[in-house]
């Protein structure tokens, strides 16, 4: 399909991270199960305005929910640190019910990642970056057939909903946007596809604080290797826990003892002797290298940080 009828203005990634924008404005990204849910209602929203009798008439109401599609699916794709495709070269047909079947595969693989629900095989499993693609193909496409300029649609409901709903949401936490990514070492690592987990809070037990962060660790795990995630950042409190290296050994073999008894899955990381060369950690079946950043390392080392503790878990193959 020819994209001649409504020439493309604004870039993907600049309406992507105008969406971005306007998340954090508004508190912060909700959990991804949560978006489908709210992905799920604006497309009945959008049947709705495609079946009035009026729908002709009713231009602006039609734009808004294309716009609403276009935006929370792309607020998946932040949480995800996906770069989106561009949608304007290759549009995708089908209509509304192909849209609704590429909005299950976008269900589906978030219910994996983020939900209870494992798939019998992996074999032929969309990734959530194909699928969301694929979803604004389609979604263009009959934004195109229905006359609706999508980008002007998005960067309208962007600006409006910035200022109609500053305030309206509680400040939320995502890994994708984690107050540990923001003090982590940004001159080295900014250009590193990163989730961070909870901010540590020093009035609970390690165990608690571990219980924080293993629904995203699990979630991590499941999405790293298929979405390219490069890493997973923990800050370890300040204080008599981290204060030398004795007591930084003994924070981290306790914290990575937690999170193994925590797995999704069997562990046969501990009790092995982590003396052993070769040995490594693993969480729900992903193999992670564990670095430690820390001020206690002379300036001249990589690991060296000026303040903080962070432990960064890397998928390995």
């Amino acid at each position: 399909m020819s994209t001649d009828a409504l020439s493309a203005t604004t870039s993907p990634a600049r309406l992507q991270a105008q969406v971005d924008a306007m998340i954090r404005a508004l508190g912060g990204y909700w959990r991804p199960v949560n978006a489908v849910a709210r992905l799920l209602e604006e497309l009945a929203e959008l049947g709705q305005q495609l079946t009035a009798e009026d729908a002709v008439d009713r231009r602006a109401e039609l734009a808004g929910e294309f716009a609403d599609l276009w935006i929370i699916s792309t607020c998946l794709a932040n949480q995800f640190t996906l770069t989106l495709a561009d949608d304007h070269a290759e549009l995708a047909d089908g209509g509304f019910v192909r849209l609704v079947e590429e909005a299950g595969r976008i269900a589906r693989v978030v219910n994996f990642y983020d939900g209870p629900k494992n798939p019998r095989t992996l074999d032929g499993f969309p990734t959530l970056a194909a699928a969301i693609a694929s979803f604004h193909r389609t979604l263009r496409a009959l934004a195109v057939a229905c006359g609706v300029d999508l980008d002007a649609a998005v960067e309208s409901k962007v600006t409006a909903a910035t200022d109609r709903d500053r305030g309206r949401f509680a400040v939320s936490y995502d890994p994708s946007t984690a107050d540990s990514l923001r003090a982590f070492k940004p001159d080295l690592h900014s250009a590193q596809r990163l989730w961070g987990a909870p901010t540590w809070d020093e009035r609970l037990t390690v165990e608690h604080n571990v219980d924080l962060i293993v629904p995203f660790l699990r979630c991590f795990a499941k999405a790293a290797g298929r979405e390219g995630l490069d890493g997973f950042v923990i800050r370890l409190p300040d204080g008599p826990p981290t204060a030398d290296l004795p007591a930084l050994s003994r924070q981290l073999s306790r914290v990575l003892i937690c999170l193994a008894a925590r797995g999704p899955q069997p562990n046969v990381a501990f009790p092995s002797d982590v003396r052993v060369p070769g040995w490594q950690f693993s969480f729900g079946g992903t193999r992670l290298r564990i670095t430690v950043f820390s001020p206690l390392y002379p300036a001249p080392y990589p690991t060296h940080v000026d303040h903080g503790t962070y432990v960064l878990l890397q998928p390995t193959t």
